[in-house]
């Protein structure tokens, strides 16, 4: 069966009254992102609490969804479309055999903040035992409910081990989850924050996502500013969902269309 893929790049940009016109509440319960027409995204947003770092950038991907159509390959075709909305692609095919830590298994991942702010959820398909041994064999050290990394600066010429430090710098196994952190990351701003203080809660969060709908992968932001106006904005550049067409079995990427001023 050949499959037909189309990428549709959208930029929306939305302030003031547009803005406003984007938050039409959706059919999630209060916003939360966890009710039955909930889309990925949101869920995924009710995952992380809503701080200045985190909402400085958000990435989501629908891991699972992406590789029952491309595989578990990030690196070749649309493949390179794997963990875009994450900077766990580079570790994606070593880092399960070294660390235990699996990002192709996960059916999605959210990561929000910048470096050395960073925090990653990969929801489903881990297992904390074997990320526990495997951290532990790498020089991980056990601090409480998490794996904390040696100093990347005294780690010089050990490789994968040294890029591991950065990206890994902390591990907080969470059953099927994994909540990954950079050295200065606060893991308690993710994986089950309080319910009504997540980004899906966020009124400038919330009504972007609402904008996108059901995307497959996301990159926005709450602090862009508008070069027209100068005033501020969100930013977002999305793929959308893959969708079977009926009847002919190929697949196809779609995108609703967004209006940006």
């Amino acid at each position: 069966m050949r499959k037909a893929i189309t990428v549709v790049t959208v930029l929306c940009v939305a302030a003031g009254p547009v803005l406003a016109g984007c938050s039409a509440k959706s059919e999630d319960s209060g916003g939360t992102g966890t009710g039955p027409s909930a889309t990925g995204l949101r869920q995924a947003l009710s995952r992380v609490a809503a701080t200045e770092d985190t909402r400085a950038w958000l990435g989501y991907d629908a891991i699972a969804e992406l590789t029952r159509v491309v595989g578990k390959r990030p690196g070749r075709g649309f493949g390179l479309l794997l963990l875009q909305g994450t900077d766990l692609r580079s570790d994606a095919v070593t880092a399960p055999t070294d660390t235990g830590i699996a990002p192709l298994d996960a059916d999605y991942g959210i990561e929000a903040g910048q470096p050395p702010h960073t925090v990653t959820v990969l929801a489903g398909g881990q297992q904390a035992d074997r990320i526990g041994t495997s951290l532990t064999t790498l020089g991980w050290a056990r601090n409480g409910d998490r794996y904390v990394g040696p100093d990347p600066a005294r780690l010089t010429g050990a490789g994968m081990k040294t890029v591991y430090g950065l990206t890994f710098a902390q591990v907080r196994p969470d059953g099927a989850d994994v909540v990954i952190g950079r050295s200065s990351t606060d893991l308690g701003t993710a994986g089950h924050p309080l319910p009504g203080r997540t980004l899906a809660d966020d009124q400038a969060t919330a009504a972007l996502a609402g904008c996108l709908g059901d995307v497959v992968v996301a990159n926005l932001t709450t602090r862009y500013r508008s070069a027209t106006t100068q005033q501020p904005a969100v930013q977002a550049r999305v793929l959308g969902r893959v969708q079977q067409k009926p009847g002919d079995g190929s697949t196809h990427w779609s995108c609703r269309k967004l209006a940006s001023v």
